[in-house]
């Protein structure tokens, strides 16, 4: 996984938001005390405690953890959570953070929960094949060479990754990067197909690239809410552009009586481990209405945005997107597990 937590400080050290683990507590006083100024590293390691910091806006976005975890992998989320604050807010300053708290917290707790970023690895010092569509966990007490891989999709429908290599063998090491046609590496020239990368002890490479070609989304979503005097509903239309499935996910507001498909085929997934979601598995047309209890009036804003996930076959593997329920919106960023076809990247390690 990447980072479970994240705190939000500005310049002067006040916290404008964090997470409920009260065990990071003591690491957010001393990163007060101690680290908030921006000539500190991005990274570092603290009493077993791993810093891993982002500024934007004069804003400090860090996330702690006991366990060593992939930097890059962890920047990426952070910087992906800063996107989503800045695009459901309609921008990003100290400000803008306190008058809309509530939105902030569950977009946080939104890209926390249901992020499907993953780190990859390899392990064996000796010569392999693999393929960076593998998922492995995480062990750093191993010794070999680790490999990083994250991709994104943006509402413009360009692909574009980040590839980390480490290696922690004590003996130099090259690895062969195949990968597709339609890859553009930044910085880098392959050579007949082929990136050579040569490693030494403790050496870090990033490649970064993009995808010649942009995709479109799987699903084109709309979504529009009608409000009466005990319910809100929401009427949605998908269309559904490759074979794959396709849900909806709802913050449900405890004040709910009930929640019920009234239009449509879709199904209702209610989870009983997370009452306070519903997940509703549609494509095509259809209709789910949210009562309230008898005395509450409903408002809008309890659902300030709806969660898209999707599985689809051939060129996306899965993905989030979020739609706000106010404004409307042209462009809807999208977070992906994984963006190009499965199997089409390889490395071998010499």
């Amino acid at each position: 996984m990447a980072i479970d937590n994240i705190t939000i400080f500005n310049l002067s050290g006040d916290v404008l938001y964090c997470g409920n683990d009260r065990k990071y507590f003591r690491s957010i006083d001393f990163y007060i005390k101690h680290l908030l100024t921006q000539y500190s590293p991005t990274v570092f390691v603290i009493d077993s405690i791993q810093y891993i910091r982002v500024i934007r806006n004069n804003l400090h976005f860090v996330s702690f953890d006991l366990i060593n975890q992939p930097p890059s992998i962890c920047i990426s989320h952070i910087f992906s959570i800063i996107t989503a604050i800045t695009d459901f807010c309609n921008g990003l300053s100290e400000t803008i953070i306190r008058n809309n708290l509530i939105r902030v917290s569950e977009v946080i707790e939104e890209m926390l929960d249901k992020t499907s970023i993953k780190p990859y690895q390899i392990v064996s010092p000796m010569s392999t094949d693999f393929s960076i569509t593998q998922i492995f966990k995480t062990n750093t007490e191993t010794r070999g060479v680790y490999v990083e891989h994250i991709e994104t999709l943006d509402s413009n429908g360009t692909i574009k990754g980040i590839i980390n290599v480490k290696s922690s063998e004590c003996l130099p090491l090259t690895i062969y990067l195949k990968y597709p046609d339609d890859v553009e590496f930044k910085g880098n020239n392959p050579m007949n197909g082929l990136l050579n990368i040569p490693l030494t002890f403790g050496s870090v490479r990033v490649l970064t690239y993009k995808l010649k070609r942009d995709i479109v989304a799987p699903f084109d979503v709309k979504i529009k809410i009608e409000k009466g005097d005990t319910y809100i509903k929401f009427n949605s239309t998908i269309k559904q552009r490759v074979i794959g499935k396709c849900w909806l996910v709802f913050n449900k507001p405890k004040y709910i009586e009930s929640v019920r498909v009234i239009d449509g085929e879709g199904q209702i997934e209610d989870n009983n481990q997370n009452k306070q979601k519903i997940k509703w598995n549609i494509i095509g047309n259809g209709t789910i209405k949210f009562n309230y209890k008898e005395g509450i009036q409903p408002l809008t804003s309890d659902f300030p945005f709806v969660c898209v996930e999707f599985e689809a076959e051939k060129t996306i593997v899965s993905g989030i997107s979020i739609i706000k329920m106010k404004l409307e919106r042209n462009d809807i960023p999208i977070y992906l597990k994984q963006a190009t076809k499965q199997g089409s990247w390889t490395i071998k390690i010499l």
